[in-house]
C-alpha cells in the first residue's frame, strides 16, 4: 500500500508494526471523514430541496398586506 504524507509517497510493505498501525488508523480516519461529508452534503441537498418546494408553495398563495401597528391613547 502507498500512503503519502506532506506530498512525498511511502510504502507500507518496509513499515513496523507501529508504522502500520498509524497507516491503518489514517486510512480509517479518512474513509470517516469522507462519509461524514457525503452525509452533510446529503443533508444540505435535502435542506435545499424543502426550500425550494416551501418557496413555490408560498408563491402560489395570495400575500397578505402588512398589517400597520395601531397606535396606542396614552393617559395625559
Amino acid at each position: 500500500m502507498k500512503i503519502s504524507i506532506d506530498g512525498k509517497d511511502f510504502y507500507t510493505d518496509d513499515f513496523n508494526e507501529e508504522q502500520l498501525a498509524i497507516a491503518n488508523a489514517i486510512q480509517v480516519n479518512t474513509q470517516h471523514i469522507n462519509h461524514l461529508t457525503y452525509q452533510l452534503e446529503c443533508v444540505r441537498f435535502y435542506g435545499n430541496q424543502l426550500g425550494n418546494k416551501l418557496s413555490g408553495l408560498l408563491a402560489s398563495v395570495k400575500e397578505t398586506p402588512e398589517k400597520k401597528p395601531v397606535a396606542k391613547k396614552g393617559k395625559k
